[in-house]
């Protein structure tokens, strides 16, 4: 029983997704991601069953879109047939659909629904508002099509179905360990995506002949340079978390600054401005907060002169890439004009908007999927349009509601998360990521996790009455170091402008 017991812990701890970054990456160096994605898929299923946890799902969940390779990809800049020909597709289907049952068999083996209240599942009544707000879109329209549904139910699964799995399944959890677990997983999203984008980088097209960078080079599977710097940037705030607190600091460190780095050479406009910003708040949060402040302090000094070297040494491709933020500018590249087209849209269509499908306004030439619908590149305008305002007022009371899991007596585990969490909103205010169902995933887990923090912080089980006494006071005092640690920060600030 003792080795069962040790057989089963191997999916649930550290190892595995170790083990599957490697699977994932081989299927897409290799481009046979169709194969790899199918294993992927069943030793997920088996995992599940096996383990009886839900922890092997949240590595695929996260991850499962990084398998995409530009050459076996159906969209640009060269579209290919690969998924579709042979035995492939239905290769992956099978493996796709044993999952699928996997899943369900789980769910129901496990009570999961029927064993909690669920009005007593944080963000529930926002969740179905949102779901409404969602479903809605383009209702009553005389070119209503089923298609605006089916993308509603494609957002309805990650801001809601999802939230609602993995919260459940992990209730009863300990959250500290689910975020010692988050961070070592977004550590791992951190290294594949850097390896999948040095190797769009070296593929000897990033820069001209004449010395420019060519953005149209800086292609992923998942997408262009603005869904690559968007996937990159997001793991900023969590990989500091990981260094200020997490049980490998300085190799979580190496990754924010990896990771921003390669933000920066994204040449995403967006991902470069909201991620700057994230990456010096996370800075500044490190060298006054959590457990490793006075090596923070000593690091800080040592990377100005890593970055000083670093510039010396590619210098010629630093300067390109600064060259092309200068000449692109802080242009609109075609916004304002589509921000104000959304609006008219949503003039004539006040209530419910023209749907996700009825909404076309030609930004760039329409997109490269056509079972994508167009989107406004703005959160706001996209929901003022495409859901009217029905949907935009269901978002809205959706969103302000996730914002007490962020500022109500935050501590440092439940704060970065959130940080985390945030960039999806942070970015969607010039593109569209809210919109695009697998950027959520993140989000979505996230927010499950900083949820059951604040579940166990300020909401214990009966059933651990005797030991909520030993859990509320280190929660407390976290909380409390957390505050006094931001006051100290802010003193010592106005001390050195004083001086």
């Amino acid at each position: 029983m003792k080795n069962l017991k040790i057989k089963r812990d191997f999916f649930t701890g550290e190892i595995y997704p170790v083990i599957m970054s490697v699977l994932l990456l081989v299927g897409y160096f290799g481009k046979i991601e169709v194969y790899t994605a199918a294993l992927n898929c069943l030793i997920v299923a088996f995992a599940l069953l096996y383990s009886n946890s839900i922890k092997p799902l949240i590595f695929f969940t996260l991850t499962f879109f990084y398998q995409i390779t530009v050459a076996n990809s159906p969209t640009d800049p060269r579209p290919s047939d690969n998924y579709f020909t042979g035995l492939r597709p239905y290769i992956f289907l099978v493996a796709a659909v044993t999952l699928v049952v996997c899943i369900f068999i789980f769910i129901f083996k496990n009570k999961l629904f029927t064993k909690m209240n669920f009005f007593k599942i944080p963000l529930f009544v926002p969740m179905l508002v949102l779901s409404a707000g969602f479903l809605a879109n383009g209702l009553f329209r005389a070119d209503y099509t089923v298609s605006n549904l089916l993308w509603g139910l494609g957002l309805v699964l990650c801001f809601v179905l999802l939230f609602l799995l993995f919260y459940v399944a992990l209730v009863d959890s300990d959250p500290k360990e689910l975020t010692n677990y988050f961070t070592h997983i977004t550590m791992l999203m951190t290294w594949i995506l850097l390896a999948e984008f040095a190797g769009c980088l070296l593929s000897g097209n990033y820069i001209t002949a004449s010395g420019s960078i060519n953005r149209g080079a800086i292609v992923l599977g998942m997408g262009g340079c603005n869904e690559v710097g968007f996937h990159l940037s997001m793991l900023i705030p969590v990989n500091f978390y990981g260094f200020m607190k997490g049980k490998r600091p300085y190799l979580s460190l190496v990754s924010a600054f990896a990771v921003y780095g390669a933000t920066l050479l994204s040449t995403s406009r967006n991902s470069m401005l909201v991620g700057s910003a994230y990456f010096f708040i996370c800075l500044i949060l490190s060298m006054f907060v959590g457990d490793r402040k006075k090596v923070a302090r000593i690091m800080i000094p040592c990377g100005v002169v890593a970055a000083i070297v670093g510039f010396v040494i590619f210098r010629e491709p630093i300067l390109a890439v600064v060259q092309h933020y200068l000449d692109r500018g802080m242009g609109d590249s075609g916004r304002f004009r589509i921000w104000r087209d959304a609006f008219n849209l949503f003039l004539e269509n006040p209530i419910f908007g023209t749907g996700f499908y009825g909404f076309k306004v030609g930004l760039d030439g329409g997109l490269i999927v056509p079972i994508i619908p167009e989107f406004a590149h703005n959160t706001v305008f996209e929901l003022l349009a495409a859901t009217g305002g029905f949907g935009f007022l269901c978002y809205g009371f959706y969103r302000i509601c996730t914002i007490k899991y962020l500022v109500h007596k935050p501590t440092l585990d439940r704060f970065m998360l959130m940080l985390g969490a945030s960039m999806l909103a942070a970015e969607s205010l010039l593109d569209n990521y809210v919109f695009h169902i697998f950027s959520g995933f993140y989000y979505t887990v996230a927010l499950v996790i900083a949820c059951l923090l604040y579940t166990r912080q300020f909401a214990p089980k009966v059933e651990e009455l005797d030991a909520l006494e030993e859990e509320n006071t280190p929660q407390e005092n976290d909380n409390s170091e957390f505050i006094e640690n931001i006051s100290e920060m802010l003193k010592e600030s106005s001390d050195i402008l004083n001086s």
